[in-house]
């Protein structure tokens, strides 16, 4: 059976995420992009401006004064911000399911996706290696192909399961060995039909195998040590487990020791304990 023909074609199936999100994904590519353009795609969605300005008024988005407008949205944060807060709303009812191939209840994938994001925003103002915006958005999104996947993981776990074990291969490989393909590539795949940025697809299908990518780059990095951090945290390990560890190679390349890793895991919980009702996002801005 071609199990990677079937997921690779399920990929069209995914529902798509809002207008407004898919259009500020292709005009972000453009370097000069006209920022009224920007205004006029959420707008043109109530129910997304209404979430949006929610999340922007919050304590972990917003600041000391009160945004009223989508416009002001732009002046005080800037594109790449309002981007985040656009993807947080858009994709929280495609994330925020059960996953039963991969034994994940309903909003622990959200929950583990909520977490990276974070995590790897705290690790790129520490490192100051990526643009913190690129790394939280990437970080959100890095496990997005499973919602595609998990049907074929579910049915296929035995097998997986037991190459893992038997060969001491991460979860990962031998989902990749016995189905043709792997959560990460879908997931790179869906952001490609979506037309994302390159930085974040390649964030996104590189995020457990950062040595794959012939140059270094700091977005994968970031991803894929939150990624394995937040594992280790027990934030959405599902039935992959610990089975998970950073890269040596990463570790080395930011001199990143274990009190600069508990500096940011100490923080990336924080946030996530202080602003868990933001990232419970609402629908139709209720």
């Amino acid at each position: 059976m071609n199990y990677r023909k079937r997921i690779l074609a399920d990929v069209k199936t995914l529902p798509a995420i809002s207008t407004a999100a898919l259009q500020m994904a292709n005009v972000l590519k453009d370097p000069d992009v006209d920022i009224k353009n920007v205004i006029r795609i959420v707008e043109y969605d109530p129910g997304m401006t209404a979430n949006v300005l929610r999340l922007v008024n919050s304590p972990y988005f917003g600041g000391s004064y009160h945004i009223g407008s989508i416009q002001q949205a732009v002046v005080r944060l800037g594109i790449d911000k309002l981007f985040d807060l656009v993807v947080v709303t858009a994709t929280h009812e495609v994330i925020d399911k059960p996953i039963a191939g991969y034994n994940l209840p309903p909003g622990e994938l959200w929950r583990h996706s909520v977490a990276v994001a974070i995590t790897a925003k705290n690790l790129a103002n520490n490192l100051g290696i990526v643009a913190e915006d690129t790394a939280f958005t990437a970080g959100l999104l890095h496990d997005i192909g499973k919602v595609v996947i998990g049907t074929f993981v579910e049915k296929g776990f035995d097998r997986i399961d037991a190459m893992a074990k038997a060969s001491n291969l991460s979860f990962e490989t031998a989902e990749r060995k016995i189905l043709g393909v792997d959560h990460a590539e879908i997931g790179a795949a869906v952001l490609e039909m979506w037309r994302f940025p390159d930085e974040i697809v390649r964030a996104v299908r590189f995020h457990h195998r950062p040595g794959d990518v012939q140059d270094s780059v700091p977005v994968v990095d970031a991803v894929h040590i939150s990624d394995v951090v937040c594992l280790m945290m027990g934030i959405g390990p599902g039935r992959e487990g610990l089975q998970y560890r950073v890269s040596d190679e990463i570790l080395s390349r930011y001199s990143l020791t274990p009190p600069i890793l508990e500096q940011v895991v100490s923080r990336s919980l924080g946030d996530m304990q202080s602003n868990a009702e933001v990232f419970s996002v609402s629908s139709g801005g209720e």
